[in-house]
């Protein structure tokens, strides 16, 4: 009868989150496809948890310049996506705000997004790209930290009947994970040797 366990290790990449961030995924794949060369290793994935799309906008000189400051960009881009208010209206006891938006699917849009157009002191309406530098970005929607890195885990289950945990372990510590060091010398490895037979 097969046996199917769990490849006996989880190795963390463990680094400082500010400026790293790029060299730990670069990792976590590069660990991903080496264990996909060894046969018998299947089901390989990591934990980290990808979170919504992050638009990143730094203000230009010449926004300033026109009397655009950092806040008013923000409150235009605010109002465009979660809506300004435009008047409050009575109905009976209750008082009803009306806000104005872009429609669902022009906010989903990075065309639409660069179609936002803010107004300066001259009262000239100009698109946002002429006034900020934006960044598309995508954050997470969890993060995992160990002694104070950013750590994503890297798991996969081995088929006992085509390959030997132990000997992949051993090999990828010797041979692959240098080779990872060498490339990225910032990334730290925490393994931790689990081993669960099921029958």
């Amino acid at each position: 009868m097969t046996h199917i366990t769990p490849v006996p290790f989880f190795f963390r990449k463990v680094l400082a989150p500010a400026e790293n961030q790029a060299e730990l995924e670069a990792t976590v794949e590069l660990c991903k496809k080496e264990l996909a060369t060894y046969a018998g290793v299947y089901d390989i994935r990591d934990d980290s948890s990808r979170g919504k799309v992050e638009f990143r906008i730094r203000i230009k000189d010449n926004a300033t310049m026109l009397g655009i400051s950092d806040e008013e960009l923000a409150e235009t881009v605010r109002a465009a996506y979660y809506g300004a208010e435009v008047m409050r209206l009575q109905r009976g006891r209750n008082e009803v705000k009306l806000m104005v938006r872009y429609p669902q699917a022009s906010r989903r849009s990075m065309t639409d997004f660069n179609e936002i157009r803010v107004r300066g002191a001259d009262g000239i309406e100009r698109p946002i790209t002429e006034l900020a530098e934006i960044e598309e970005t995508q954050g997470y929607s969890e993060i995992n930290r160990l002694d104070q890195y950013r750590s994503i885990t890297v798991t996969a289950n081995l088929d006992e009947t085509q390959a030997n945990a132990q000997q992949i372990t051993t090999r990828l510590k010797q041979e692959f994970l240098p080779k990872i060091q060498e490339q990225f010398s910032m990334i730290r490895f925490r393994w931790e040797l689990k081993t669960v037979t099921q029958f």
